[in-house]
């Protein structure tokens, strides 16, 4: 391992994004390992869970489409290094997994988002890795996906307004809206909570407004108890609006035409040739920009430790706000966006 010259990667954690995502048929791969797979140029060397039961189920899974390793630690790697080793570990362990991934001396570690639980263990990640040479990208998958960049390429300038709703709390859901919109149209300044936090699991929901440094607003909504997920922006300009909807699983751009019974008034229509179906990308896309990197020294896009920390800044904020009867609270991007001692 690390000898070949095709870049290898180890995935730490068979849970759900390393793994059980793509259980059934995919085209459009959803977890680390089935990208890794669909990713010409690059190998998967091992999978490592101290979870047996997990471990055993990935290795059935995948038995039959590569010879990688299903181990228990990093230790049982020999002193192998790897290229690459994706992170796909809970939140929680996420400092520690961190350490004990960089022991095998990775050249790029992917972490599954959020990059920390907070803002200081965000920080002790960064200055930690930039010391092992290590760089990171933490895995906000929209980021990449096929279609918002396409959409992206039909709107080049900011909109007039967004308006957004999720579900799933604020660091999970709420996590990559902040992260797309901030890679769209940031770095945020200000951040307001425009509700009172309500509790969902280990997590919270909370309406927010963000500021964009530009001027822009982005206007937040949490929604929970519902039977149905919730990850959906709207996106308005002068003359027309794109909605990105079922998660991104579904985009939708309606224009503004004359309406058709009160004279004077215009609404919007869809354009049916201006809407799109289908799985959200971003996994293989991430890979393959690895792949190219390694091998071609092509730049790594995707999204860099520090912005990953910026995401948790605002995130932060929004709670801080929360606690202080709406305050709005300035979004500290010294630490984060532009200083060198954290950036790899």
């Amino acid at each position: 391992m690390g000898s070949s010259a095709i870049p290898e990667v180890v995935v730490f954690g068979a849970g759900r994004v390393g793994s059980s995502n793509d259980r059934s048929a995919n085209a459009t791969p959803l977890s680390h390992i089935g990208a890794i797979l669909a990713t010409d140029g690059i190998r998967l060397a091992a999978v490592v869970d101290p979870d047996q039961n997990a471990r055993d189920a990935a290795q059935r899974q995948w038995e039959e489409k590569t010879s990688a390793a299903f181990v228990q630690s990093f230790e049982a790697l020999g002193g192998a290094s790897p290229e690459v080793v994706a992170l796909c570990t809970p939140t929680a362990t996420r400092e520690r997994d961190v350490g004990r991934a960089l022991k095998v001396l990775p050249k790029i570690l992917v972490v599954e988002k959020p990059i920390a639980p907070s803002t200081a263990s965000a920080r002790r990640i960064l200055r930690t890795a930039r010391a092992a040479g290590v760089d990171i990208r933490v895995n906000y998958n929209r980021r990449l996906d096929p279609s918002t960049t396409h959409f992206r390429s039909l709107f080049p300038g900011a909109p007039v307004s967004i308006i957004a709703r999720y579900g799933k709390g604020l660091a999970n859901y709420a996590s990559h809206m902040v992260d797309l919109l901030d890679s769209w149209f940031g770095p945020v300044e200000f951040a307001q909570a425009t509700s009172l936090e309500r509790p969902i699991g280990d997590d919270i929901g909370v309406s927010f407004r963000m500021q964009m440094k530009s001027g822009l607003d982005a206007h937040v909504v949490s929604l929970d108890r519902l039977s149905f997920d919730q990850f959906e922006i709207d996106f308005f300009f002068e003359d027309r609006q794109l909605s990105y909807l079922a998660g991104g699983a579904e985009r939708q751009v309606r224009f503004a035409v004359r309406d058709l019974h009160y004279r004077g008034y215009a609404h919007l229509s869809a354009d049916p040739s201006q809407t799109w179906h289908g799985q959200i990308g971003g996994f293989a896309e991430l890979y393959r920009a690895i792949q190219e990197h390694l091998s071609n020294a092509i730049p790594l896009g995707g999204c860099r430790g520090g912005e990953a920390l910026h995401v948790l800044q605002v995130l932060d904020g929004v709670r801080k706000s929360g606690r202080e009867n709406g305050r709005v609270v300035p979004v500290d991007e010294s630490d984060s966006l532009n200083n060198p001692e954290i950036l790899e």
